[in-house]
């Protein structure tokens, strides 16, 4: 697969039509480091072409040094003791905890709107106990790459790519595929919806209830033995 580097800018330049005749990807934001809310940005998503990408920029705490003037308009100042464990992707607690406030906590609305514009869902746990967010981007049509661990495998099934929950090179491969490959991205969505009609709250209710009945006549019977 060859490697292609994609060029856009900042935020619009004028006009969006203009925009997406002139470049193919488009770094978002709505404020200075402070990303559009979902609604706005699926307007957009909507309104580009398929092939069109969106990039959010990272939080400087993930990517610029304490030094850095980007900091003088952080509304919350970074106690001192963090100063040197903050950006340059450092693998540090402070960076990874900057990485998950990047939307923090969406409602349910706002959350099904993510999983549509989503490109695919990237579950790379080692552990799971189920997986209901693979499967709920499944029931909307989008694709899953996770790592075959846990559960995951039992929910993906064959709809879903797999790869081992510690080889990063390999996730990284199969997340520039499914960018970049309309083919193999429609095929992953036609799967993952099959897949995820596998699943109701119906049968889970039955199962659960199934369950419980046999427990309690296991209980029964050693009790009266």
């Amino acid at each position: 697969m060859e490697d292609t580097l994609h060029i856009g800018l900042c935020g619009w330049n004028g006009s969006q039509g203009a925009y997406f005749s002139a470049f193919d990807c488009i770094e978002i934001q709505s404020t200075f480091y402070d990303p559009p809310s979902v609604r706005v940005a699926s307007r957009w998503r909507n309104a580009a072409p398929s092939d069109f990408q969106f990039c959010i920029k990272a939080w400087q705490l993930i990517t610029h040094t304490a030094a850095s003037p980007t900091y003088r308009r952080l509304r919350t100042p970074i106690p001192a003791g963090d100063r040197d464990a903050v950006g340059s992707f450092r693998q540090t607690e402070q960076v990874r905890a900057a990485w998950q406030r990047t939307l923090g906590f969406v409602s349910d609305e706002d959350l099904v709107t993510l999983y549509r514009c989503a490109r695919a869902l990237i579950a790379p746990s080692s552990y799971e106990g189920f997986g209901l967010p693979p499967l709920e981007a499944m029931a909307l049509g989008t694709p899953v790459i996770a790592a075959r661990a846990s559960s995951l495998p039992e929910v993906g099934g064959d709809a879903a790519v797999y790869v081992a929950p510690d080889d990063d090179a390999a996730l990284a491969v199969e997340i520039r595929r499914v960018l970049d490959d309309d083919a193999h991205h429609a095929a992953l969505r036609a799967a993952a919806l099959a897949q995820s009609r596998r699943f109701s709250w119906d049968d889970t209710a039955r199962a659960t209830l199934a369950a419980f009945d046999d427990a309690m006549t296991l209980a029964h019977t050693e009790a009266t033995k």
